[in-house]
């Protein structure tokens, strides 16, 4: 029995729809959760520190560049 992933382009075919729809779900959530977790780990830092503006603006900053990667990775996944 093959494992299959979000890569595998050649299996992808012999997937249901209810599967793909699986993968993309899961692909869609982990990439929002890679945006999300350092905007608030940046919130807490300032909290924490009492520094306001800074983390949470460095927490967008990853997120973004997270973001851009993971876009991209998927955009070259899909062709």
């Amino acid at each position: 029995m093959k494992n299959y992933t979000p890569n595998d382009h050649d299996s992808e075919s012999d997937l249901s729809p209810m599967v793909r729809g699986y993968l993309l779900g899961t692909q869609v959530f982990v990439v929002t959760l890679e945006m999300v977790v350092p905007v608030f780990l940046g919130f807490w830092a300032d909290r924490r520190w009492g520094t306001t503006p800074l983390f949470v603006l460095l927490g967008v900053g990853l997120g973004l560049v997270i973001l851009m990667f993971q876009l991209m990775k998927l955009a070259s996944v899909s062709k």
